[in-house]
This record gives structure tokens, C-alpha cells and sequence, in this order.
């Protein structure tokens, strides 16, 4: 179920980002998230609609060493995010990520942070709606054609 919710996405991504994001393999999706999911840091909560499941967060508790630039800090990472295109705008998202900010003020963790692709606005709409603020922006320039393979 995850895998198809997560293959939707992997589409989206591939559609606009096709040198940055491959196919979406089920098989290949389903050892990662075997991997990932028996680890103690990372959960994962699904969304249901009339019995369905429409919806996924996985979550990353992080935990970083201070440094000489800044003090030691905890932090829910919202590392996946899916919802159907047939149950957006219907506050599946928003539910998801109200689970992953309950469960971060659960565990004393300061933070909820999230990394976003930039063509995804209407994620960020939902993000800044739920009080997310814009922290990093990351720029990319291509060193090579990748149309001309040089």
C-alpha cells in the first residue's frame, strides 16, 4: 500500500526532476523501506479514507552533535510525505503532518523540519499554512549538458 502511495510520488518527482528521480520500482522501494523501517528512529503513520488507505508520513527522529557553528539539538525530520491525488484537498495532508508535530511535542523534540522540492507549491502552501517557515534554499547549477551528454 505505502509503496504504491510512495510510486505516485516517485512519478511526480520523476515528471519534473527526470535527471534527479528514476522510475519507481516496488521492489526496490520495498527492501528501502524494510531497511528503514526496522530502524528505532523512524516511523511511519498512514492516512485512511472510507477504509482506504490515501495517505503516508515517515518520520526521522535526528539527533546532531554539537558543533563549533552551533549547539547539539533533536528534531523530528518529516522525511516522505504521499497522499493520493484522489484524497488531496481533502486534509489528508494536513492530518499527516499534525501527527508527526504531535508526536515531535511527545518526545520533547524542539522541531518539525521538512525539505521540499521547489516546483512543489502546493505543498508549501500547505507547509507555510501550518506555520512552517522557509529556512534553506539550496541552489543548483548543472555542470554538464545532460541532453548533449557532455
Amino acid at each position: 500500500m505505502v509503496a504504491e502511495l510512495n510510486a505516485e510520488v516517485q512519478r511526480l518527482h520523476a515528471a519534473h526532476l527526470p535527471d534527479r528521480f528514476t522510475a519507481p520500482d516496488p521492489a526496490v522501494f520495498h527492501a528501502w523501506a524494510a531497511e528503514r523501517l526496522a530502524r528505532p528512529d523512524t516511523d511511519v503513520w498512514l492516512a485512511e479514507l472510507e477504509g482506504t488507505v490515501v495517505g503516508y508520513v515517515l518520520c526521522v527522529e535526528v539527533e546532531r552533535p554539537a558543533t563549533p557553528f552551533g549547539p547539539a539539538r533533536r528534531f523530528l525530520e518529516l522525511e516522505q510525505i504521499g497522499v493520493t491525488g484522489a484524497a488531496r484537498r481533502r486534509g489528508v495532508g494536513r492530518r499527516l503532518v499534525e501527527q508527526a508535530v504531535a508526536e515531535a511535542e511527545a518526545r520533547g523534540l524542539g522541531e518539525v523540519e521538512l525539505s521540499s522540492f521547489a516546483f512543489n507549491t502546493e505543498a508549501h502552501a500547505l507547509f507555510v499554512a501550518m506555520g512552517f517557515t522557509p529556512r534553506i534554499v539550496r541552489f543548483v547549477r548543472a555542470t554538464i549538458d545532460r541532453k548533449a551528454g557532455r
